[in-house]
């Protein structure tokens, strides 16, 4: 048994078989579009598309609310948000950080009889509003 170097030569190709007919092939179609230096299949550009088109046609709600009210230091004439009724507020005053600060300024002083004061004097407190009706809070008045 002899061998040689070579294995026997293929063809490129085989023979089709016997009434098999290749498909034809299909003419070029267009798949993917070149935009630039970008490469995009027609999927993407489609999904591009309806991106765009909703965005452009997306409808943006404005919602107008209640302008918020300012309060001052005294009972006032209001509409509650919440009851919807028309009112006149209910104050009452609370001790703030302001109000703190100054006593614990008043101690470090040395005039610590004098440190309750800023809790007696209505300009060193916050003034909450609430509604009388259904006793929801408005809001505050600070000095």
């Amino acid at each position: 048994m002899e061998k040689s170097g070579n294995p026997p030569p293929y063809t490129e190709t085989a023979p089709p078989a016997l009434g098999f007919v290749p498909p034809p092939r299909p003419e070029a179609t267009v798949t993917q579009v070149v935009v630039g230096a970008v490469r995009l299949d027609l999927l993407q550009i489609t999904y591009l598309m309806i991106i765009f088109f909703v965005i452009l046609f997306t409808v943006t709600q404005v919602v107008v609310g209640a302008v918020p009210q300012a309060f001052g230091p005294h009972q006032q004439s209001a509409t509650c948000p919440h009851c919807k009724q028309q009112i006149i507020t209910r104050t009452e005053t609370q001790a703030s950080t302001k109000t703190h600060i100054i006593a614990l300024v008043l101690c470090l002083l040395g005039c610590w009889l004098c440190c309750c004061i800023p809790y007696c004097v209505d300009s060193c407190q916050n003034k909450n509003h609430y509604c009388p009706h259904c006793n929801a809070y408005l809001g505050t008045f600070t000095h």
